[in-house]
């Protein structure tokens, strides 16, 4: 896996953050993607305006496939009032694919069955391989030494973006 990100040459602050940064990253990136060989997935939850009525119902997810996963790091280094304030840095850290497809039905989380076990309306299989957009950004910020993602999912929500067991990916 390829990672980028802003150089620290001659800022020993900014090659402190960017080292913090990098571990972060790497930290959370088997929460949201599993790399089955060479490549990297992902199930995507997607809305349903059903659940608002049925919250029992369950989760209705899209399978994503990448292929050259990579980590992107762009770092921003606090002014003198958010310094006073705390932080110690701020971050986006963008997980991204040279290419990617999506899986052509998208499924209800079910234990132990795989994604498009509904063959009632025909055999599902990939999308054509695209280069457009596969992955999300998470913007991190480190204040009073705490580490916090500011856009994770509320307490009780589901992940927008999760991993999913290789033993669970369509053939």
């Amino acid at each position: 896996m390829l990672r980028q990100g802003n150089t620290a040459a001659g800022d020993p602050e900014r090659a402190i953050a960017l080292r913090e940064i990098r571990a972060e990253a790497d930290r959370l990136l088997p929460q949201y993607f599993t790399q089955c060989g060479e490549d990297h997935f992902s199930h995507v939850l997607e809305h349903d305006e059903l659940r608002f009525f049925k919250p029992n119902r369950p989760l209705l997810y899209r399978l994503e496939q990448y292929k050259g996963l990579r980590v992107e790091i762009s770092v921003f280094m606090p002014s003198s009032a958010e310094k006073l304030n705390g932080q110690d840095w701020k971050a986006l850290v963008t997980y991204e694919a040279r290419a990617g497809r999506d899986y052509e039905r998208l499924y209800r989380e079910a234990v132990g069955r795989p994604p498009g076990f509904d063959v009632s309306s025909g055999l599902a299989q990939w999308s054509p391989w695209g280069d457009w957009g596969y992955g999300f950004v998470i913007e991190l910020r480190k204040k009073h030494g705490r580490i916090m993602m500011e856009n994770a999912p509320s307490p009780g929500s589901p992940p927008s973006r999760r991993a999913i067991a290789c033993a669970m990916l369509p053939r």
